[in-house]
């Protein structure tokens, strides 16, 4: 394989400089897309029976930032791109009641909000989408006080308003983590729910492709391939 000449080199070396520095200049405000674990929220129904205890949120979400030149998160347009939990039913409200099984909701379409500050405000509209198995048991009292047989497929879209969400640590997106409640409404069959989720969230991965900082990377292998070739030669 033919290798590349100490002037052939020299040239790239410089052209990768040149649209490294331009891309540092000009490229970098964009996004930076940051995926959220959601484990410690809190699936709390309200309506027509309480459900809470034991009730945990699994699951993750994934929210892309606006940021500046620098590459930090700045007041902006800010896209919460997916929302996907799986709560797990524990108990009822009722002491006659017992519900189990799970719940899975996710978000069908990306909502957007502006920052203002670390708070995206409520109002971001998005349908979810419900779907799982619950369990009802207890001697006849699912069907006498709910209406419900002993096992209630999950399965409907509903549009939702986006709760508002607050973010901590922004200036270290890799370890910043975010609080919110998200309202819900929902039915299991013939039962209509409502409640919210009380949301929790702690990042668990980052995307930052910056050009500059992809450029100036092929800059310094290059360099380096530069550096090699010198030392071979007598």
């Amino acid at each position: 394989m033919m290798g590349i000449s100490k002037n052939g080199a020299l040239l790239l070396l410089a052209v990768v400089l040149s649209l490294g520095a331009l891309a540092t200049e000009t490229a970098n405000a964009g996004t930076i897309t940051v995926t959220y674990d959601l484990t410690g929220s809190v699936f709390n129904a309200t309506s027509p029976l309480t459900v809470n205890t034991a009730a945990l949120v699994t699951g993750d979400a994934v929210v892309q930032f606006t940021t500046n030149a620098s590459g930090a998160i700045v007041n902006g347009a800010v896209t919460l791109e997916s929302l996907a939990t799986v709560t797990n039913l524990g108990s009822g409200g009722l002491s006659t009641l017992g519900l189990s099984g799970s719940v899975a909701a996710n978000l069908a379409a990306p909502s957007s909000g502006t920052l203002t500050g670390n708070t995206i405000p409520a109002g971001g509209t998005a349908n979810i989408v419900a779907t799982g198995t619950v369990n009802c048991s207890g001697t006849g009292a699912c069907a006498i006080l709910l209406g419900l047989p002993a096992s209630t497929p999950v399965n409907e879209t509903v549009p939702t308003t986006l709760g508002a969400l607050t973010f901590g640590n922004l200036a270290n997106p890799i370890s910043s983590s975010f609080t919110g409640s998200q309202p819900f409404a929902m039915n299991i069959g013939a039962l209509a729910s409502s409640g919210t989720i009380n949301l929790v969230g702690h990042a668990i991965a980052t995307a930052v492709p910056e050009p500059g900082t992809a450029l100036l990377l092929c800059a310094g292998l290059v360099g380096l391939a530069l550096s090699g070739r010198s030392r071979k030669r007598p």
